[in-house]
C-alpha cells in the first residue's frame, strides 16, 4: 500500500515537472502576465490527483482551482461573480466565433490558456491515475521543439527537465517490481539525481547551447516555409511587433539574435544611381549594442536646404533624386554627398515642415512624411570627388572632434585587439588596414551570412567578441559592429552607420531614370571610416553585399577627369 502511494506520488512530481516546462514559454508566447498562477494551478491539481480519491471532493477543488487561474489572467475589470462567468462567456463565444470564421489574425490569448489548462488537466489525469505519462511527454516537447524552431525561445532548460523526467518516469516502471527497500533507495537516487540536473539546467547562465543551436538551424527550411505563408506577419500582427524582424529602428543599444525579412515597402526612389539610403550614425559601443553620446539638433528655416556638406571636395554635375514614401517616416533618406534640397518648391500648402538636422550623425529629421499633401521630396546632390589613391594617401588616425569615435568599452577581450593586429601587420597605410579588415570579414574569415539562424549573445559576453570568435553567424549589424570595434581597436576613427541598402530596381524609363523600392527588408548598417582631408567614406564588411558608393564614385571619377 505505502509503495503504491509512493509510485503515484513520484508520477504526480513527474507530470508535473513535465508540464511545468512548458508554463513560462507558454505565458511568454501569449503575452500573459506571470507563470506563477499557472505553477499554482499545475501543482494544485497534481496534489489534489494524488492526495484525494472521491470525486464529490475532487471535483469542486479542481473546477475552482481552474477558474481562479483563469480569473487571475482575465478579471473583466473584477467583477463579481456572476457577471464574470457571463463576460467569460460571451469573450469565449467571441473568440471561438472568429477563429471559425477567420477573422482572427492571431490565436486568442483566452481560448489559448482554456485550452492549455484543460489538457494540463487531462494529462495530469491519465499521468497519476493511469500511469499514461508518454501523451504529457510528447505534448510538451512538441510544444518547446515548435517555440523554439518557429518563435527563436531558448528552452534548453526545459528540454533538458523535460528529457531528465521522462527517463525517471521509464525508471521507475522498470523499479515497480522490486522490493521496497530497493525501490526506495534507487528511485531517491533518481530523484536527487533528477533535481540536480533540472537545476543546473535552470541556474546556469547559458543563453545559447549547441542543442538550441542545433534546433535552429534544423528548422531552418521549416522558418522559410512559414514565413512564405506569411505565418510570423500573423503573429507580429497579433503580437505587437515582439518577434524580431528587419526594418530601420532607433533602439540598438541591445543587439544579436535571430531576425525575420520584413517585406513591408518603406519608400520608392526615382533616380538615376543607385546608393545607399543613409539615415544615421551612432558612435558609443557598449559591448552590446550603440548608442549616441551627442545628438544636438539644429531647426533649419531655410530653403533651400544644404545638407551633408561634410566633405572637403565634391564633383560638379549633379544627380536628382524623388522620394515617395509609403508611410509615415519621421526622417528623409539621404545619399552621400552635398544635397540641396529647395524645400519652398517641393510645393505644399502646409507651410514650412518642421526640420531638424543633427550635425553629428548627419541625420535629417523632419515631420514632412506626416502630411498627406505631401506626398513627395525633390532634391538633388553631389558626390564626393576623391580616388583610391587619395585614400592611400591620407591619414585616418585620431585628432580633435574625431576622437570620440575610437571610443572601446574597458571590458573588450584582449584578443579582439590581437586580432585587428595580426590583420594589418606590415599594412602601408591606414586605408590598406581598412582593407584587410573588410576583406577578413566579407571573404576570408569563416563567417556565415544568416538572419534565421543568428545567435543571441550570452550574458557578460562581448557582442562583437562572441561573432568574431564563437558564432561566426551574423548579418549586416554583426559585420559592421565588428568592422568598427576592429578598427578602433588600431586607432582608427570609425562609426556605425544605417539606413537602407539600395533597394529593388522596380523599372527604368528610357531616359535612364530608374524606380527602385526600399522595404525593411534593405534596413542595413555598415562602417565609416574619417580619412582627413577627405571626410567619412563608406566600407561594405557584410557578406552578399556590395558598396555602391565606391562603384558610383570612381565611375563618376573618372567621367569627370576624362573630360
Amino acid at each position: 500500500m505505502f509503495k503504491d502511494f509512493i509510485l503515484k506520488a513520484s508520477h504526480s512530481f513527474l507530470a508535473s515537472l513535465m508540464l511545468l516546462t512548458i508554463v513560462g514559454p507558454f505565458t511568454e508566447a501569449n503575452g500573459l502576465d506571470s507563470p506563477w498562477p499557472y505553477y499554482s494551478f499545475i501543482i494544485i491539481v497534481a496534489l489534489t490527483l494524488t492526495i484525494f480519491r472521491k470525486k464529490w471532493l475532487t471535483v469542486p477543488l479542481l473546477l475552482c482551482s481552474f477558474f481562479i487561474t483563469v480569473y487571475y489572467y482575465f478579471p473583466f475589470s473584477n467583477q463579481v461573480a456572476k457577471n464574470w462567468f457571463q463576460s467569460l462567456a460571451n469573450e469565449l463565444k467571441n473568440n471561438i466565433s472568429q477563429v471559425i470564421n477567420g477573422n482572427a489574425s492571431y490565436f486568442p490569448e483566452l481560448l489559448a490558456l482554456l485550452i492549455f489548462l484543460s489538457i494540463s488537466l487531462l494529462f495530469l489525469r491519465l499521468a497519476i491515475n493511469y500511469h499514461h505519462w508518454l501523451t504529457a511527454f510528447f505534448f510538451s516537447l512538441g510544444y518547446l521543439l515548435t517555440l523554439a524552431a518557429v518563435n527563436y525561445t531558448n528552452v534548453t532548460p526545459q528540454l533538458i527537465t523535460l528529457i531528465g523526467a521522462a527517463l525517471f518516469f521509464a525508471y521507475l516502471e522498470q523499479m515497480q517490481d522490486l522490493p521496497l527497500k530497493n525501490f526506495l533507495l534507487k528511485s531517491s537516487i533518481s530523484l536527487i539525481s533528477l533535481i540536480v540536473i533540472a537545476t543546473l539546467a535552470w541556474w546556469i547562465p547559458v543563453k545559447q547551447t549547441a542543442l538550441h543551436t542545433k534546433v535552429l538551424k534544423e528548422t531552418n527550411q521549416l522558418r522559410r516555409d512559414l514565413q512564405a505563408k506569411d505565418f510570423y506577419g500573423i503573429l507580429r500582427r497579433g503580437r505587437g511587433g515582439s518577434i524580431g524582424q528587419t526594418g530601420f529602428g532607433e533602439d540598438d543599444s541591445t543587439l544579436g539574435g535571430p531576425i525575420i525579412p520584413d517585406e513591408s515597402l518603406v519608400f520608392t526612389a526615382k533616380q538615376s544611381e543607385s546608393h545607399y539610403w543613409r539615415v544615421d550614425s551612432k558612435n558609443l559601443y557598449s559591448g552590446s549594442g550603440w548608442s549616441n553620446t551627442n545628438y544636438s539638433s539644429l531647426t533649419m528655416t531655410e530653403s533651400p536646404l544644404i545638407l551633408g556638406d561634410t566633405y572637403t571636395n565634391y564633383l560638379e554635375d549633379s544627380l536628382k533624386v524623388e522620394i515617395s514614401p509609403e508611410r509615415s517616416i519621421p526622417y528623409l533618406p539621404l545619399p552621400y554627398g552635398k544635397v540641396t534640397w529647395d524645400v519652398l518648391n517641393s510645393e505644399t500648402s502646409l507651410g514650412f515642415p518642421e526640420i531638424t538636422y543633427v550635425p553629428s550623425t548627419q541625420r535629417v529629421n523632419t515631420k514632412l512624411f506626416n502630411y498627406n499633401a505631401f506626398s513627395t521630396v525633390n532634391y538633388s546632390y553631389q558626390l564626393p570627388d576623391y580616388s583610391i589613391a587619395d585614400l592611400q594617401a591620407a591619414s585616418a588616425f585620431k585628432q580633435g572632434e574625431e576622437a570620440a569615435y575610437a571610443q572601446l568599452p574597458e571590458n573588450l577581450p584582449e584578443r579582439v585587439r590581437e586580432l585587428a593586429e595580426e590583420l594589418t601587420k606590415d599594412s602601408q597605410s591606414d586605408y590598406e588596414r581598412v582593407k584587410r579588415i573588410e576583406t577578413y570579414l566579407k571573404l576570408q574569415g569563416e563567417f556565415t551570412y544568416s538572419l534565421e539562424n543568428a545567435e543571441s549573445v550570452p550574458d557578460n559576453r562581448d557582442y562583437v567578441d562572441f561573432f568574431l570568435f564563437d558564432s561566426l553567424i551574423g548579418y549586416c549589424e554583426h559585420f559592421a559592429s565588428a568592422m568598427v570595434v576592429l578598427l578602433r581597436t588600431i586607432d582608427i576613427p570609425t562609426r556605425w552607420a544605417k539606413g537602407f541598402a539600395p533597394g529593388t530596381l522596380v523599372q527604368e524609363d528610357s531616359n535612364g531614370l530608374k524606380t527602385y523600392e526600399i522595404r525593411n527588408k534593405d534596413a542595413h548598417v555598415w562602417p565609416e571610416v574619417f580619412f582627413e582631408g577627405i571626410g567619412w567614406v563608406p566600407f561594405e564588411p557584410t557578406k552578399s553585399f556590395n558598396n555602391p558608393e565606391q562603384t558610383n564614385l570612381l565611375a563618376a571619377h573618372n567621367l569627370c577627369h576624362n573630360e
